[in-house]
């Protein structure tokens, strides 16, 4: 009569020879679970609280409270490991979990705290509860899943190097040191975790476990020092290439704007403090302002902002964005995706201003040379956006253009610190906005969350003398403008000897010792700098008086002609940072302390003649094109939007009209294209300045449909525009930036093929160790016996704690094999003093071929191949033998 059987194989096998890898390993004790803890879980913790660390320096906004996160993280999962012990299963409890943290973020959110309260008690939860889902997914993994485990130190292992390596400046002994402490982590874990999963009962209490554990620690650290000596050349060559740049492209030095693959420019997206600033004096974008000075026809230039730096990353020493800032009131259209002489208008900008005293609304127009298409700039505050025709005469020199609309301060201005000397109305301007601003209401009844982050400055030893300094100069001044005052004397200030004490530079230079703070050398020592040194360290000095401030960047403003006022001509070179500062009612100011270029504010190229002339529209088409006519060149049009007399209709239904395009100028953002670039299907925008459409009257309140009747067919059209739809993903998607990060899309694919290749390595591991042992056990029994244990393990037919002999009966009984007869041979190898017989070394010889073939002919090779694809069961071998 057979034993009692268990299908595992199309054949039947004794329950005791059949590895049921289906069954959960949860039989977990709280001595077991405290061991997981102890042995897999504080180690992952450790390492989670140094990498946490090292972000916390990248990401000023988390507040350098990497040991409370690490403890959110650690929370997280310890409770998993615990909780996971009693049989729970996982993915119920997990979005179990889920929900209530969504419940408590909606209540959260549904609480009336005021603004800024439920902004940071929602980022606060946000941080924490994701911390701790990390942690508990991780806890569970490590616990229970063996691939989890191997993907896990891989993932750390890749993951801490990239951290360490993005920052600047990177010290040679940090990047060694990660480098050898996380490969020591991700071998270890995996060596525990496996060990653990196989035991039972009390672990704390085994001593071969704790002896095992000890010992291959203890190899495992040797082997990382020996590593380390013989490869310590070889990273000292890496970690100077890193530093250096060499694998980044990164170098000691920095642009203010960023040169995209379409040839175009932007602001860069990062304010570095570099030993040098590299310029260029190519012309970016010409400008018309119509700001003067109140109660005079002196034109008052305005800063052209693009962006603005919140936060600080100290690892890297450089000013980042924040898209997530309290009170954000940065306007950021897109002019390429808008239609030609259409509006877009965000009136939050202004309310996020917070500013309501002695504003204006001030127009301005952009006309783009080498500007990005995408790009906006525009005095602060700006909150609509219209893109126009460039005049017909220039359109060789510019590529597009639009005009602004801004909320802007009668108190601000480009001119701070370099005033035109011996201009009267500058002087008297100046001095009669700082009176004004004297007079702006303190603080107090800011919120605490906007005062907290616009006024936080970094811990550390370096940013506690920035704050001395800043009590040393405006400690004793009892207004905002008076502090603000002091701070530009203190740059001003000369010698003994009469010689400017700060002075401007494009080659500061850099602390001769690693990772020392740029901001304090040059606050201290050398005092020598461009822009971002000065902006830097006026943010962190008036943040050290309880000042809100922030970083603006744009183009500096100089009037340098009087030929044509309000006209200004803006060069690469002029690409600037400086400092806003936040006057309760009056709203954000511009003020630079940065000591005058004179090589900007006087560029060798004269300013030339503005691009005068627009035409009146008076009629503009927006849709897509459904038929092209290249005979007459006309255009049918299927038309969603329209304006008529700069009022703009809804087309309900869409309709087609004709356009006569023989006189059309027709051209995208980058410049003029010809007619034949138009296509079917593409998006355009089409206006026209013909003196047929001028008599042309429209209110709001005509019928769209009726009103377009009464336009003459075909519509005569004097502008047609490509609103390409490719615009704004080619510009953020495909913008090189200068400091050479990957982008996003690049990264996916580099963790896929790194994923393949993993999933490679370990599918193919078991097959090759068996490959290795089999090539052993060709001139020793020993491995022989090896041989056949890994191949019958890697099969499921584990050894199940009987006696060699009634193992080796049970499988010769179901196999036909002769494992019984070997067994015999093998005890006597391993435990007698006599010397095999010649009989019985050529059987030893033989054995492993011909016990192979008997096993693959009742076990199909699919199965055979499915089983050897597995790992988990060689972590069971080495483990258990």
């Amino acid at each position: 009569m057979k034993p009692p059987s268990h299908n595992c194989y199309p054949i039947e096998l004794p329950k005791s020879l059949c590895k049921n890898r289906m069954k959960l390993r949860l039989k977990n004790s709280f001595q077991k679970s405290l061991a997981q803890l102890l042995f897999i879980g504080l180690p992952t913790c450790i390492l989670m609280f140094a990498l946490l660390r090292q972000v916390n320096f990248a990401l000023a906004i988390l507040e350098n409270n990497w040991f409370r996160e690490g403890v959110y993280f650690l929370f997280g999962m310890a409770g998993a490991i615990f909780f996971y012990s009693y049989r729970f299963r996982f993915l119920t409890t997990a979005l179990i979990l889920y929900f209530l943290g969504n419940a408590v973020f909606y209540a959260l959110n549904h609480t009336d705290l005021g603004e800024f309260s439920a902004f940071w008690l929602s980022i606060k939860f946000y941080l924490f509860g994701g911390l701790f889902f990390f942690g508990w997914f991780v806890g569970v993994g490590l616990s229970r899943w063996r691939l989890f485990t191997i993907l896990w130190s891989i993932g750390v292992f890749v993951g801490f190097i990239i951290v360490m390596t993005q920052h600047q400046p990177i010290r040679i002994s940090q990047f060694t040191s990660a480098f050898w402490l996380t490969l020591f982590y991700s071998v270890y874990i995996i060596f525990v975790s496996e060990y653990l999963r196989n035991l039972e009962g009390n672990v704390l209490t085994n001593r071969l476990f704790l002896r095992k554990t000890a010992l291959f620690t203890l190899v495992l650290i040797g082997f990382i020092v020996l590593l380390g000596l013989l490869f310590k050349s070889n990273f000292e060559t890496v970690g100077k290439d890193l530093a250096s740049g060499q694998f980044n492209g990164k170098n000691n030095s920095s642009n203010m704007t960023k040169k995209n693959k379409d040839g175009s420019l932007s602001n860069n997206d990062k304010l570095n403090l570099s030993g040098s600033l590299n310029k260029n004096k190519n012309l970016v974008f010409v400008a018309h302002l119509n700001n003067t000075l109140p109660g005079s026809e002196a034109p008052n230039p305005l800063y052209f902002t693009s962006l603005y730096y919140n936060k600080y990353d100290t690892a890297s020493q450089s000013f980042l964005i924040d898209s997530l800032a309290p009170s954000n009131d940065l306007f950021q259209p897109d002019p390429s995706q808008i239609p030609l002489y259409f509006s877009k208008v965000d009136s939050t900008a202004i309310r996020n201003s917070k500013a309501t005293l002695d504003r204006k609304v001030v127009s301005t127009e952009v006309y783009k040379v080498d500007l990005a298409p995408s790009d906006f700039v525009a005095p602060s505050t700006a909150f609509m956006v219209q893109p126009i025709a460039v005049p017909k005469d220039y359109k060789d020199k510019f590529k597009s253009a639009y005009r602004a609309q801004m909320w802007v301060s009668n108190l601000n201005s480009a001119y701070f610190v370099y005033n035109p000397a011996g201009d009267m109305a500058m002087e008297s301007f100046q001095k009669s906005r700082y009176s004004i601003l004297r007079t702006a209401n303190d603080y107090s009844k800011e919120s605490s969350e906007f005062m907290h982050y616009y006024t936080a400055v970094p811990k550390g030893e370096q940013f506690d003398k920035i704050r001395q300094l800043a009590s040393e100069i405006a400690g004793n001044d009892s207004t905002t403008m008076d502090k603000m005052l002091s701070i530009r004397d203190y740059f001003l200030q000369k010698d003994a000897a009469g010689k400017n004490l700060f002075a401007y530079s494009d080659n500061p230079g850099v602390p001769g010792i690693p990772s020392a703070s740029k901001l304090t050398y040059f606050l201290f020592q050398n005092r020598k700098g461009y822009c971002a040194y000065f902006a830097g360290a006026t943010l962190f000095l008036l943040r050290s008086l309880g000042v809100p401030s922030r970083i603006a960047a744009g183009f500096l403003t100089v009037d340098r002609s009087s030929k044509n006022p309000g006209w200004y001509w803006f060069y690469e070179d002029q690409a600037h940072a400086w400092v806003q500062v936040y006057f309760p009612g009056y709203g954000w100011m511009d003020f630079d302390t940065t000591i005058p270029d004179v090589n900007t504010q006087q560029a060798p190229q004269p300013d030339g003649t503005p691009p005068l002339g627009n035409l009146q529209t008076y009629f503009v088409g927006d849709g897509t094109i459904s038929e092209i006519s290249k005979a007459d060149k006309s255009v049918v049009l299927q038309l969603k939007n329209f304006m008529i007399q700069d009022k703009s209709f809804d087309a309900k239904p869409e309709v087609d009209i004709r356009l006569d395009a023989k006189v059309a100028n027709v051209s995208t953002d980058t410049g003029t294209v010809n007619f034949d670039a138009l296509k079917k299907g593409m998006h355009i925008t089409a206006a026209s300045s013909d003196p047929s459409l001028k008599n042309i009257q429209a209110t709001p309140t005509d019928e769209p449909n009726s009103l377009l009747q009464t336009i003459p067919t075909p519509t005569p059209v004097t502008e047609i525009k490509i609103v390409s739809q490719e615009n704004k993903a080619n510009m953020k998607n495909e913008n090189a930036d200068n400091d050479g990060k990957v982008h996003f899309s690049s990264w996916l694919i580099t963790v896929f093929w790194i994923l393949v290749v993993v999933i490679i390595v370990l599918t193919v591991t078991p097959w090759v160790i068996f490959q290795v042992l089999v090539k052993k056990a060709k001139t020793s029994t020993y491995y022989v016996h090896r041989s056949i244990q890994f191949y019958l393990n890697q099969l499921s037919i584990e050894y199940d704690s009987e006696s060699p002999e009634k193992y080796s009966r049970e499988i010769d009984r179901h196999f036909g094999t002769d494992l019984e007869k070997f067994s015999n041979i093998y005890q006597k190898y391993k435990y007698s003093q006599q010397p095999l017989s010649q009989e019985e070394l050529a059987f030893s010889n033989q054995i492993l071929n011909k016990f192979r073939k008997k096993i693959n002919q009742q076990i199909s090779w699919k199965t055979r191949v499915s089983k050897f694809v597995m790992i988990s069961p060689v972590f069971d071998f080495f483990a258990n033998k």
